[in-house]
């Protein structure tokens, strides 16, 4: 079997090539952006549906992450299961800090939080040494993790394009403020988990 690699021409150059002909035959559209997006509009449909890409197709989607309750609820386990490592059976912090999720005693749900703690990072897979390779499963808290354990601030909200940070926002917490916002919120319906309650930035301070 040979395969040959090409490239699509994609829609661009069609697009382009209209854009010149309207601007051409009406060359105060130069100064014109709104005349000349609905005009652009009419001709190509495809450019009303922002969900996907006009030139490949491709999901356009993007995903806001904003750290919450649950996410520090996830950090905080795993910084606990790094320190009983250490404390009780006497292992490094390199070694310690290599955290399967799946064996903490935590809800199914918070599991699936280790994306938005990656996203922001504050936690990020653990990589076989000297290799980029990933081994499923497991997480190492970052320095900018152990920090936020530590009670220092940290930027709370980021936006995702395609696996690739799109954008950063200016928004910083710390955990303490997270479960106190959480505390006091209304729509809370469940007692404070301990994890949570119990949390004390002193705890932190001599780890890492």
């Amino acid at each position: 079997m040979s395969r040959e690699i090409t490239y699509h021409n994609g829609k661009i150059g069609a697009i382009v090539k209209y854009l010149m002909g309207m601007i051409k035959k009406d060359p105060s559209l130069v100064d014109d952006f709104e005349k000349v997006r609905t005009y652009l509009y009419l001709a190509i449909p495809e450019l009303c549906d922002r969900s996907k890409c006009v030139n490949c197709g491709s999901s356009m989607e993007q995903y806001t992450y904003t750290f919450d309750h649950h996410d520090a609820e996830l950090l905080i386990s795993i910084g606990k299961d790094v320190i009983s490592c250490i404390k009780d059976k006497g292992r490094s912090f390199t070694d310690a800090n290599q955290v399967k999720v799946r064996a903490l005693p935590i809800k199914d749900t918070l599991m699936a939080h280790t994306v938005v703690l990656s996203k922001l990072g504050l936690i990020a897979p653990l990589r076989l040494s000297g290799t980029s390779r990933i081994i499923k499963g497991f997480w190492v808290i970052t320095r900018n993790g152990w920090k936020a354990l530590r009670g220092e601030q940290f930027y709370s909200k980021i936006r995702i394009f395609r696996d690739s940070v799109d954008s950063k926002f200016e928004d910083v917490t710390t955990i303490k403020e997270t479960i106190y916002s959480y505390e006091i919120s209304e729509s809370r319906r469940s007692p404070m988990p301990n994890v949570l309650s119990e949390y004390d930035t002193s705890d932190w301070s001599n780890v890492e």
